[in-house]
């Protein structure tokens, strides 16, 4: 793939991928409870022309994306699930919990 059109990949992606990142943060849910975050994500990745497998491994949040046959094959693992008492405000270096003692991300 080419700079340019990796650059325009970026650029037409961005805004939606920023989106996205910021709903996660804001749904903050933990392990095994992130379905909110797994179905945005699944249906991002859907849109974008991947096949998505849902609730894999007895897990409902789990899933997993193809794109195309071609080799080589890569993998990604992605981990979003929040952390309990890790609750931050967004755009503060401080720390400062929106919710006393509720998850976030680390």
């Amino acid at each position: 793939m080419d700079r340019g059109r990796i650059d325009r990949l970026v650029e037409e992606l961005g805004p939606r991928l920023t989106r996205a990142a910021d709903e996660i943060w804001d749904l903050a849910e933990t392990r095994f409870e992130e379905g909110g975050s797994a179905a945005l994500l699944a249906d991002l990745l859907e849109g974008e022309g991947f096949s998505v497998r849902r609730g894999l491994a007895g897990m409902p949040t789990a899933f997993v994306a193809s794109y195309g046959q071609l080799r080589p094959r890569i993998g990604l693992l992605a981990e979003y699930d929040a952390l309990a008492g890790l609750g931050q405000a967004p755009g503060i270096a401080q720390k400062r919990a929106l919710v006393p003692g509720g998850p976030g991300h680390g």
